[in-house]
């Protein structure tokens, strides 16, 4: 490429999502953030670094606070999938001190995402942040100070890498390793814990925030960069790790980090085996660059990543070869001769250029993970992009999802549409034939011994015409043969399960349960 920085989206594909509920939680947005700076000292002094804090709104009407001991912004009237960027001063870094009060409380009246970024030359760190309720209480160490073998403690930039632990409550925090260490934090306050080669696993006795830094840390040409990055909270089961070789710009200088409790040593890349398991989480250490790697089972159905202003912007995808049809960046698919195999997987990848400053990257029926990145004169930033849902849904991105609930008491048209109401639902319309073959699915594995349902359509009183009650565009229809028939037979719409969900007009007083729904909600792309 001949642009001088490069900006650079990955995504891994996983598979097919569960069903299970609780993976919807698992996103990173939220409505209350605890922010802060670690020490950057790359060029030195006395060059002041560049640092934003970055909020992305889910919903129109979105308000923002941002504040600490000595400054307030808010941004009022955000609009869904609008980004606005706060700069703070760079006197807000967190130095020497081992309690530090320099922390942003941000908070917001609907759910947003939070990024923060540091720029100092070619040194950025752009970092996403942790909501507060998804705080964790036990993380592994991975083993990244044992790459840093010329550890001088009296010059800075050879000084260890440091642990960054911030709470809302008051906490008590345990690092153990060879010695076991305890801080205490309060509310709002950040703890900064310099770290030695033993040392393994953080606990606390109340949820906590960890993030893993460097204030200085030497690449090339003895250039130095800061690093700074999130540690996952532990879940304490053996999860599968993904590694795109595109990754790797050199193998030599590229090692996989295993934080589990148990390894010490990071691992030599091999791109012929690009899946690594830990019972924990794992990064990829590369330059200048310590990236937190998304398990499998951790993948998500939509990302949204915002273009850095003068970058150029790739999307790298890396997706099952049976689920690449299913990836689309904004409302438009991968083409197929994109894709590429990658050898010794069933893994395809494909480089996409963007163009555009809002990227939604989703999955129409799959998960799959997203990291960001960028290559500036081969210096190295990277983080996993902000999950926006779990929930694969063939309309886009899915912020609030399509609720379908069957009624128990079979009644009248106009009695099941009142009761869908009180269910601050409706009777359900289908937007498309899609839409449509959903429902019938849904309905199909979860509620047998069912034959007649009411939906929302009807015959207009005043014209004959079919319309649905809830406004729906009048765009698919499945008749059975023979219908429907004359407006004599029938001004109201009745599903029949046992004839493949074919339709039937009826009198409106017949007796059927009723199919409510509410609709999907999605973030704009």
């Amino acid at each position: 490429m001949t642009h001088w920085r490069v900006f650079t989206l990955f995504l891994l594909l996983f598979g097919t999502v569960a069903s299970n509920t609780d993976i919807y939680s698992e996103t990173n947005y939220g409505k209350n953030f605890l922010v802060f700076w670690p020490e950057n000292i790359a060029h030195y002094y006395p060059m002041v670094p560049d640092n934003k804090i970055q909020v992305i709104a889910l919903h129109n009407e979105t308000k923002v606070t941002i504040k600490s001991f000595n400054d307030e912004q808010s941004k009022e009237q955000m609009k869904a999938g609008e980004s606005y960027s706060f700069k703070i001063s760079g006197e807000m870094e967190v130095k020497r001190k081992d309690i530090s009060n320099k922390t942003y409380q941000i908070t917001s009246n609907l759910d947003i995402v939070v990024q923060v970024i540091s720029v100092k030359e070619h040194s950025m760190q752009i970092v996403l942040v942790i909501p507060n309720d998804k705080f964790g209480s036990k993380f592994f160490i991975p083993p990244v100070v044992s790459r840093i073998t010329d550890v001088i403690n009296e010059v800075t930039e050879r000084n260890p890498f440091r642990l960054l632990c911030v709470s809302d409550q008051k906490t008590t925090v345990t690092v153990k390793g060879s010695t076991t260490r305890k801080v205490t934090l309060q509310s709002n306050q950040v703890a900064q814990i310099w770290l030695d080669s033993s040392d393994s696993v953080v606990e606390s006795d109340k949820p906590i925030g960890i993030y893993l830094s460097h204030p200085c840390l030497v690449q090339k040409e003895c250039n130095c960069s800061l690093l700074y990055t999130m540690l996952p909270p532990v879940k304490d089961q053996n999860l599968n790790f993904f590694i795109p070789p595109v990754l790797v710009k050199n193998a030599a200088e590229t090692f996989i980090l295993k934080a589990d409790g148990v390894q010490t040593q990071p691992e030599p890349f091999d791109d012929t085996s690009p899946q690594v398991e830990s019972k924990g989480t794992a990064f990829l250490q590369l330059p200048g660059l310590l990236l937190p790697l998304i398990a499998e089972q951790d993948g998500a159905a939509c990302y949204v990543v915002n273009s850095i202003q003068g970058l150029m912007n790739t999307a790298v995808i890396v997706v099952h070869k049976d689920k690449k049809t299913g990836v689309h960046i904004g409302s438009s698919p991968i083409k197929a001769s994109d894709w590429q195999d990658l050898k010794g997987t069933d893994y395809v990848s494909a480089e996409v250029e963007i163009i555009i400053e809002k990227n939604v990257i989703w999955h129409a029926d799959a998960t799959m993970a997203v990291y960001l990145m960028s290559d500036l004169n081969g210096f190295h930033m990277g983080t996993p992009a902000p999950i926006i849902s779990k929930i694969p849904d063939f309309r886009g991105c899915v912020i609030e999802p399509e609720i379908i609930h069957v009624g128990d008491v079979a009644n009248g048209w106009r009695e099941s549409l009142q009761y869908c109401r009180e269910q601050n639902m409706d009777l359900i319309c289908f937007s498309s034939e899609k839409h449509r073959l959903k429902v019938n699915r849904f309905i199909s594995e979860n509620h047998s011994g069912l034959k007649d349902l009411w939906i929302g359509m009807r015959r207009s009183s005043l014209t004959g015409a079919w319309y649905w009650v809830s406004d729906c565009p009048l765009v698919d229809t499945s008749w059975a043969e023979g219908e429907p028939g004359q407006v004599q037979d029938g001004h109201c719409v009745m599903m029949e399960k046992d004839q493949e969900f074919t339709w039937r007009d009826e009198a409106c007083c017949k007796a059927a349960q009723p199919v409510c729904n509410s609709p999907v909600l999605l973030f704009p792309i």
